[in-house]
């Protein structure tokens, strides 16, 4: 019985250490203007941070009981970074690979290109531009100052806008979950918002045009309208609220 119990916690044990992170990419590219980031990742998530260093950083996670299988591949050239995983055999579902990018907080001149299957993809303290687009994950961008286009199909969308960046373009789209965008109270911006089945909520001094059958929508100009803000979803909640 003992003998039993023992093997019994040996193959937990080793399946606790098959199913852990281990870093199979990493690598450094200097910092250019006009640098543009692209990943595809439809096997996990996407994170990005911007940081107070020189170069941009990335490193990829693998996990699961197929991670072996798993390759990352640079298609890099030029100033394009071009990365994506590849894997040499049918995944099991709980194998995954999760990246994680820093850029530097005053890079302006770089655009980042984020996809995920069902992943989450994340950005956070970015100046440059940016489009995110997951399938069936959530999408978070937190004070990213240049040009943003997130979209999820089935995921939620949290945004929070820090303080107004000039003249930017800023669209948060979501087909079946709910979109969350913070700004502060002094926000400048031209708004739409809409979602044909949900419900439209704010606190800034916009009209919500609801309808008892049909699409809500809303749209209005705070402060001098310098900002572009467009946020919608087809069957979720859409709100806009002040810090």
């Amino acid at each position: 019985m003992i003998r039993k119990s023992v093997i019994f916690l040996v193959c937990i044990l080793a399946a606790g250490i098959q199913l852990r992170a281990t870093q199979d990419f990493e690598h450094s590219y200097t910092l250019t203007p006009g640098r543009n980031i692209s990943i595809d990742n439809k096997m996990g998530d996407v994170k990005v941070t911007g940081y107070a260093g020189k170069d941009i950083k990335v490193s990829a996670f693998t996990k699961g009981p197929d991670k072996d299988s798993i390759k990352i591949v640079d298609k890099s050239f030029g100033p394009q970074i071009v990365l994506f995983p590849v894997s040499s055999k049918l995944r099991s579902s709980e194998t995954r690979v999760d990246f994680e990018v820093k850029v530097p907080s005053s890079a302006e001149l770089v655009f980042l290109r984020l996809k995920s299957g069902s992943g989450n993809i994340e950005v956070s303290d970015f100046s440059g531009g940016l489009t995110a687009e997951s399938s069936r994950g959530n999408v978070k961008v937190v004070n990213v100052n240049g040009f943003v286009d997130a979209r999820s199909i089935s995921g939620d969308m949290d945004a929070e806008i820090k303080q107004s960046q000039g003249r930017n373009q800023m669209r948060f789209v979501s087909m079946s979950g709910d979109v969350k965008v913070t700004a502060p109270s002094d926000f400048d911006a031209l708004v739409a918002m809409r979602s044909a089945t949900g419900d439209l909520k704010t606190d800034f001094p916009i009209k919500i045009h609801k309808r008892r059958y049909g699409e809500h929508t809303a749209s209005g100009k705070l402060g001098s309208g310098t900002q572009i803000l467009h946020i919608s979803s087809v069957s979720g909640n859409v709100s806009l609220l002040k810090k």
